[in-house]
């Protein structure tokens, strides 16, 4: 799902929870016909890019979890920490999420 905008200094932006992460606007609707339920998801990557305007370069995060559902859902992350792509390797990839998403003319 594909969250973006400008955010002031200090500004954050909210996404929700995991489930809403996960099945986006579905998870609003019980009668959607969605192609897979909450339970089948058994991980889940969250990615942001950011763009900074002096900067030529956007810089990426990324961190996963893995998810276990026996009778109630938990979720865990895989890492304590989140993964940041901000060297020169990682430019290509960050380019290509923003590209497959934004879809630039």
């Amino acid at each position: 799902v594909l969250r973006q905008g400008p955010l002031q200094p200090g500004g954050y932006l909210v996404l929700g929870s995991f489930r809403n992460i996960i099945l986006g606007r579905r998870s609003d609707d019980s009668d959607s016909d969605s192609d897979y339920l909450f339970e089948d998801v058994t991980a889940v990557e969250i990615r942001a890019a950011v763009v900074h305007g002096p900067s030529r370069y956007a810089v990426g995060v990324r961190r996963r979890f893995w998810l276990r559902h026996d009778g109630a859902s938990e979720i865990f992350p895989r890492d304590i920490h989140s993964e940041q792509l901000n060297r020169r390797r990682h430019r290509h990839e960050v380019r290509r999420w923003l590209e497959t998403e934004l879809c630039p003319q």
